[in-house]
Order: C-alpha cells, then structure tokens, then sequence
C-alpha cells in the first residue's frame, strides 16, 4: 500500500494531507473488509460444527434425566441422582445460553468475542464431567463414555478453530495497527491546525498590542511635551522648594519653644482645651502642620499664656533657656502672619496648577496603562514560544508516524 505523508514545510493544514490520510484510511479499510470476508468464509462453519458438537452433548443431560436408575446401595443411590442432577442443569443452562447467544460473526473482533465465550463454555461442561461424570458413571458408565468421547471430539474442534484463528491474528493485528496510525496521524494533523490557529491568533494579538502601545505612547509623550504640563512641573518644582525652605525655616523657628511647650501642656493639662492640647501637639512635632491647622491664631494665645507662666515663674526654666525661649515666642508672634500668609499663598498656587495635576493624572494613567500592556506583551511572547514549540513537537510525532511503513 502506498504512504503518502509527509513532513509540513510551512503550512501543515494543506488539504491535500487530509486527502492522503482519507485514502490510505480508505484502502486500509477496504483491505480490512476483504481479510474479514475470508475470515468469515473460513471460520463460520467451525463456529457452527462446535455449536452444533455443544447442543449434541447437552442432548446427554436430557437422556440421562429421563433415565431410570438400577437397583444399588441407597447411599449410592444418593449420590448418583445429587450428581447427575447437577450435571443435567449445568448442561441444560449451557444449551440455553447457547441458543440465546449471538453468533453472527462477520469480522476478526467477533470471532475474538466468540472465542471466549465458547472457551468458557466448554471449560464448564469439562469440569462438570470431570466433578460428577465419576459418580454417574456408577450407574449408567455408557452415557458417560459416549459424553467423554464427544467430549474430547468438541475439544480437538476448538483448538482447531483457535489455532486457526490466532494465524489470522497476526495479519488483524498489523491491519489494525497501520489503522492507529492513520488516525494518530489525523489526530496530530487536526491538534497541529489547532496550534497553528493559536499561533496566529497570538501573533495577531502581538501586533494590536503593539499598535495600543504606540498610541498610548503617542498620548503620553503629547502630554507630557503640553506646554501646561511643562509649566505646571516648573511651577509645582519651585513651589516644592519653597515649602520645604518654609518648612525648614519654621521647625527652626519653634525649635527652642518645643520642650517649653511640652512642659506647658503637663503642668496646665487641666486648664487647656482638648482642641488646643492637639494643636500643641501638633505644633510640637510637626510645626508646619500645625500652622497650616491653626486657622484661629490659637497658638497666639497660647504662647502670651507660655509668656505669663514663664515671667512669673510658673513654669520654672534655667535663666539662659528662659531668655531664649521669650525671644522665640517674640519671634513667632511677630513672623506668625508672614508665615499664614506664605502658606495660604502656597495653598493658591497649588489651586492654580489643576490643569497641570489632571495632566499628571493622565499622565499616570497612561503610564499603567503602557505598562499593563507591555507585560501582557511578555506573555503574549512567552506563549508563542511554547507554541511553536508545539508546534515543533507535533510535526516531529507526525514525522516518525510516516516513517511507519505500510506494505
């Protein structure tokens, strides 16, 4: 028989591949069909004789049934008649299952079916002879020497038939064995297409991914060459160095009150207010903070209190950290406004940039985005690597199949 495939150059769902594969099938099939009609012709009638053989010694049991037993021993007598009332329902049962079984043998598969069951039956009705015929034999030893010689009969015809039947096996075997491979081939064939329609939609995945990249690109970098956006950074990076020379300024400014303050708070815990204890708080650790909440000048107030108690000894201090400590609360009430108004003109100038912060969040927005898709890239990459991969593999397993030869 001819075998036509070969290895995929560029494009393994050739239709042509799927042609060959149909006519080897299709020959192979037709070879099958011929193989069993000879099987049939050949092996049918000896299914037929060992049937026929069967249903003649089951004709034993119903003769032995009807059979009168000689004068013996009553013991004898006993297990005479336990005997051959086993032996005649397990002969009858057999008959039966015979003329209810299916014996329409029309290829190798039915006749491996009917090989066994015919192998079953017969190895039953030779252990029945051979557990109850000696007790039968006592009183009707003809009926018994007529069953073993029919008996013997039946078997030489099933090894003939069995042997015949395991020649033919090697010829079904290698028949069936090239039809694997055919359907092995087509399924490769069909999970190669399937790859290769992965591998292109990959592909085609890649380049739009690739096409969303560079448009995302082309946004950000409009964005970010937006003259509102160019001014805005300006602007917000002169705003940031200004607050933080503020804040700097600040921190050294309340620096010296800090510890005065703390002590302030534990000796008149009592007499301050909640609102105003937080706001110490806050001062204490974090003064721009608490200038940016103190919307009340509280801490005015609170530092001509720190005055009085420091004046009149209230709160005791060292003379040279008590000095330091008046001129930093003068210092404070004297540059508080400045410092209100700094950040209030701090807080204006971030209003202003509005623009500039929703062009930032775009921006950002954008920069996810880029990034979402470039790692969906790397898998998208990653993917198509182990599908060639597969690729690979599947034309190799198709490859040694069609080295297979089919003669």
């Amino acid at each position: 028989m001819f075998w036509p495939f070969n290895k995929p150059k560029e494009n393994p769902k050739e239709v042509n591949k799927n042609i060959d594969i149909n006519k080897s099938e299709k020959q192979l099939l037709s070879e099958i069909k011929k193989e069993n009609e000879i099987l049939s012709k050949d092996l049918n009638p000896k299914v037929k004789d060992i049937i026929s053989n069967l249903i003649t010694l089951s004709s034993v049991a119903s003769s032995l049934e009807s059979k009168t037993l000689p004068e013996m021993d009553k013991r004898l007598i006993k297990r005479v008649n336990e005997a051959r009332e086993l032996f005649c329902q397990r002969l009858i049962s057999l008959a039966e299952k015979l003329q209810t079984s299916d014996f329409e043998l029309n290829s190798f598969e039915d006749f491996l079916e009917a090989n066994e069951k015919l192998s079953s039956i017969i190895k039953n009705i030779s252990e029945i002879g051979v557990q109850q015929g000696q007790y039968i034999a006592i009183a009707f030893k003809k009926d018994i020497d007529n069953f073993s010689y029919n008996m013997k009969e039946l078997i030489n015809r099933y090894k003939s038939f069995d042997n015949q039947l395991k020649a033919y096996s090697s010829k079904f075997n290698d028949l069936n064995k090239k039809l694997a491979i055919i359907s092995e081939i087509r399924k490769n064939l069909e999970n190669l297409k399937i790859e290769h329609n992965n591998l292109n939609d990959l592909k085609e995945r890649i380049k739009q991914n690739e096409e969303e990249i560079n448009n995302l690109s082309k946004q950000l970098d409009s964005l970010k060459n937006n003259p509102s956006y160019l001014d805005g950074l300006k602007k917000e990076n002169e705003l940031l160095s200004n607050k933080n020379n503020l804040k700097l300024r600040v921190n050294n400014l309340f620096l010296p009150i800090k510890k005065p303050l703390a002590r302030y708070i534990h000796d008149f815990n009592f007499s301050i207010s909640k609102e105003d204890k937080l706001l110490l708080e806050k001062y204490i650790s974090e003064p721009i903070e608490g200038l940016t909440l103190d919307n009340k000048q509280s801490l005015i107030k609170i530092l001509d209190k720190l005055k009085y108690k420091l004046e009149t000894n209230q709160i005791y201090l060292e003379e040279k950290l008590k000095t330091k400590t008046l001129d930093a609360i003068l210092n404070i009430t004297k540059n508080f406004n400045y410092f209100s108004n700094q950040l209030k003109d701090f807080q204006e100038q971030e209003n202003n940039l509005k623009e500039f912060e929703n062009i930032k969040i775009n921006i950002s927005h954008l920069q996810k985005l880029i990034a979402s898709k470039k790692e969906e890239q790397l898998n998208l990459d990653k993917k198509v690597k182990e599908t060639e991969i597969n690729i690979d593999d599947k034309e190799k397993i198709i490859e040694e199949l069609n080295k297979t030869k089919i003669s």
